[in-house]
């Protein structure tokens, strides 16, 4: 999937591209941390 930037994307589309789950999106945006890379470990 390519991403444009600028792009607004969807909870669902940023948990496939991440490679992380739905809450953990949903968390991360809840507390106003930015998910722009999956943490390692």
């Amino acid at each position: 999937m390519a991403i444009i930037e600028g792009e607004i994307l969807m909870l669902d589309e940023v948990a496939v591209h991440l490679k992380a789950g739905r809450r953990t999106v949903y968390r991360l945006a809840s507390h106003g941390q930015p998910a722009t890379r999956k943490r390692r470990g």
